[in-house]
């Protein structure tokens, strides 16, 4: 335990650190964003109920895993070897004992059916994930939730967790109709390595497995490299598998004016070692913009059975739109009744891509068509076939001469938690950076900051910090940078921000003209103001979160809004320490955050679920919200979730672990080919997040005792173990009128001294605290008066004191026996 604090409210306030709501200060960088590669061990669990018999035998089941197996294989380009373990059971309790589930209510049957399946011999040693397939069609669609940990006799772990049924018309050799199956598979896959349950084109897309295509394959712009899509920086807001494509299979055109290229591509689903074309081509419109083009054949992963026409597919792709992916179809330019979406009488069904080509899900663009974007100047012909592929030639005449203001938004590399590398807090109470100080979780290779930087110090000035960059081709003229902080302070994101400062030309002149290319680091002022309960206080750092946000008004000139409206331009806040040692007991470390259903986004009560992507050692436990699945919130209701990590073992000084922790409800989507069959997909949307940074520290102590002395306050204290040249912060609160804040700086052995506050006859209480560093925790003192002791030691020169006093008694002792 940290020396708890013993004093008001107010000097209490005034030393309790704000904590970001999904900060990870990692030493190191984490990868960019990308698919799951290698093996993934899926147990495809059919589950029988009293009143509801199976479609499909044993022996179909297992032919239907094989193709799956070799299905992901074709999408994948063998990168994936997705191992489908069979296995059935069936459960006493009737379907309609589960009170027809959906969305994570289906988890009681996964726990029950997976004790079942142990109890038989089924082993879930090393398995990832588990399918949850219905016999006998209770509901059309499916839903994947995220990971669920559970222990029940026989198995325990955590596993990505997806539910379907056997419904629809079979058409494949198996006589097993599983294109829902991968499909829910394929956001497992997703959901596996962080990522939401994205669809490229929120269902639109006819030629897309996560879009409305159960099975076939996946566009060029699902499966490229992330390196090569975020331009903003992102992840790209609708990869499905990032770099299952590698980056050198897509051929990025030219973005100057007048500028005219022909690629010959191979089809998407090609394999990569059978061809050196290029399998897909981004077209850059503008920072953000694009578009992505693809050849579809019907071969391997797109002839499961066959996709619907064949061609070339476009998608333009804008990074900051709520949608981002949207197909560019030939029936809207090309066809006099434009594209008929939706039910509608001319389109019956089925019908074919050359009988009714204005019909969903629409053919696709054939040789000699041409696609003309005149607001940019862009035209998009396909040419002749060249074997299984198609020449696409690209000219343009992008607009120029337009400034782009950016921030890089959260979720990005390379954290991709709720935090971003352009802003960051620099805190008072352990010297601003310009002055000397050091940020507490430092800065990476590339001067990138980690974390939050330092943890906000409350009731004490921080600076917060933005790096702003004009992406685009011209001064950006006058920026003024709008700093805003979550209202109120520990709701987390509540929907409401203040304004804490603005950032203008006339503090910063670079903001006056921001060249194209270049950039301008900003700040304001902050001062969080916190009252805190003394009973919830625990130690030197307070479990308090925020979230902070920068945004612009558009410069003259500027066409890309999106880059600096506040969505996104986020950081949150909040961390933890966890004790660094050798002894292998046992050490819990508990935060919360606030889960909020805003009353002018929602006019009902929303049950909010939790998702958990815990990379924490195996040893360690959590708990969430006191192990509740999920909570209801009513209108305008905002509740406390407390998060509980057990760490236990030895622990490296300096190392991270993190939990991520998804709040999130249950959306019902119907994919536009499904509008008269009754099909609905069920899929988390996630509200709100949190990423708990463990960090792995020694414990550091502080003692101190303050005196009376020539009219002055005088502290002397001690940092234990040593560390020279940091910042301690002395906070002098008198009995009457403001608290004074000081900056001392520790010697080699870790004391510090001030004798700088003037006593004035008046009654003080003086407390010393510390912001920590990544490899040793925060510490305070207890609070003292002038002429008392803190126990535990003597600090500073009392040492000196003593020796005089020994050396003296030692000289009486030796006079007397002398003058025997």
């Amino acid at each position: 335990m940290r020396p708890r604090i013993r004093t008001t409210t107010g000097l209490l306030a005034s030393i309790v650190l704000l904590a970001l709501l999904t900060v990870l200060p990692r030493a190191t960088p984490t990868p960019a964003a990308a698919a799951v590669t290698g093996t993934y061990d899926l147990v495809l669990l059919r589950v029988q109920f009293p009143d509801l018999g199976p479609r499909y035998t044993r022996a179909q089941l297992n032919a239907a895993a094989a193709e799956m197996h070799r299905y992901f294989g074709e999408l994948s380009s063998g990168q994936l070897d997705l191992r489908v373990h069979v296995a059935e059971v069936s459960l006493p309790k009737r379907w309609s004992d589960y009170a027809g589930c959906t969305g994570p209510s289906c988890t009681p049957i996964l726990q029950d059916a997976a004790e079942r399946a142990a109890a038989g011999g089924v082993s879930f040693a090393g398995v990832e994930g588990i399918l949850v397939v219905y016999a006998g069609c209770p509901r059309e669609g499916g839903g994947s939730f995220g990971a669920v940990t559970f222990t029940r006799p026989g198995v325990s772990g955590t596993f990505q967790q997806s539910d379907a049924a056997e419904c629809g018309a079979p058409r494949l050799a198996s006589g097993v109709e599983w294109g829902v199956w991968a499909h829910e598979t394929g956001h497992q896959l997703q959901l596996h390595e962080g990522r939401s349950g994205a669809h490229p084109t929120w269902y639109e897309s006819g030629y897309n497995l996560m879009d409305s295509c159960y099975p076939c394959g996946e566009s060029a712009y699902s499966l490229a490299d992330a390196s090569l899509t975020n331009e903003t920086g992102a992840a790209g807001p609708s990869l499905v598998f990032p770099g299952w494509i590698p980056r050198s299979r897509i051929h990025v055109t030219s973005s100057a004016a007048g500028a005219g290229e022909t690629v010959v591509l191979a089809p998407v689903t090609a394999p990569l070692s059978g061809t050196a074309a290029a399998l897909g081509i981004k077209v850059p419109i503008s920072t953000g913009q694009y578009y992505f083009l693809e050849v579809r054949r019907r071969s391997r992963a797109d002839a499961w059975p066959t996709i619907h026409d064949e061609g070339v597919q476009i998608i333009r792709i804008d990074e900051a739109a709520k949608r981002p992916g949207v197909p560019v179809h030939p029936c809207d330019t090309l066809h006099p009744d434009g594209c008929i979406r939706g039910a509608d009488p001319r389109c019956p069904v089925p019908y074919t891509a050359s009988s009714h080509p204005h019909c969903w899900p629409f053919a696709l663009w054939h040789t000699s068509d041409t696609y003309r974007d005149a607001a940019n100047a862009i035209a998009i012909s396909v040419g002749p076939a060249a074997g299984d592929g198609l020449a696409v030639t690209v000219t343009r005449g992008v607009p120029r001469g337009a400034p782009d203001l950016f921030v890089t938004p959260w979720r990005t590399p390379p954290v991709h938690g709720y935090e971003t590398v352009d802003i960051w807090v620099d805190s008072s109470c352990n010297g601003y950076e310009a002055d000397g100080g050091a940020l507490r979780y430092g800065r990476r290779a590339d001067g990138t900051v980690i974390g939050n930087g330092d943890d906000p110090c409350a009731n004490h000035p921080n600076r917060v910090y933005a790096r702003v960059r004009n992406l685009g081709d011209a001064p950006a003229r006058d920026a003024r940078i709008v700093f805003e902080a979550a209202d109120p302070l520990g709701m987390g994101i509540s929907g409401t921000w203040r304004e804490i400062g603005t950032a203008a030309p006339a503090a910063f002149p670079a903001l006056a003209s921001i060249p194209a290319g270049g950039e301008a680091t900003v700040f304001v002022e902050w001062t969080p103001a916190v009252t805190v309960d003394a009973e919830r206080l625990r130690d030197a750092r307070f479990a308090f979160h925020s979230c902070l946000r920068v945004r612009a008004a558009g410069v003259a000139g500027e066409r890309v809004l999106q880059n600096l409206d506040g969505d996104g331009e986020q950081e949150n806040l909040d961390n933890f320490e966890v004790p660094a040692g050798s002894g292998a007991g046992a050490a819990a470390s508990e935060r919360e955050f606030r889960l909020t259903n805003p009353p002018d986004t929602s006019r009902q009560a929303r049950t909010y679920y939790f998702m958990v992507d815990s990379r924490l050692p195996k040893d360690w436990r959590y708990e969430v919200a006191g192990g509740a699945q999920s909570i209801t919130l009513q209108p305008g209701e905002s509740r406390r979730i407390p998060v509980r990590v057990v760490s236990r073992g030895r622990r490296e000084p300096g190392a991270s672990w993190h939990l991520r922790v998804a709040a999130y409800t249950i959306e019902r989507h119907v994919p536009p080919p499904y509008v008269r069959t009754g099909f609905v997909e069920y899929l988390p949307r996630v509200e709100g997040g949190v990423t708990f940074a463990a960090q792995g520290v020694r414990k550091a102590k502080m003692r101190m005792r303050a005196s009376l002395s020539r009219g002055r306050v005088v502290v002397e204290g001690r940092l234990d173990p040593a560390v020279a040249g940091t910042r301690v912060t002395v906070d002098y609160a008198p009995a009457e009128g403001r608290t004074v804040s000081r900056l001392v700086a520790t010697d080699r052995a870790g004391r510090f001294r001030d004798a700088s506050v003037q006593a004035d006859g008046r009654e003080w209480r003086v407390l010393a605290f510390w912001q920590g560093t990544d490899r040793l925790s925060s510490a305070a003192t207890d609070v003292v008066a002038p002429g008392s002791a803190q126990s535990g030691g003597m600090p500073g020169r009392w040492w000196i004191v003593v020796l005089l006093l020994v050396v003296v008694l030692v000289l009486v002792w030796w006079y007397v026996r002398s003058r025997r």
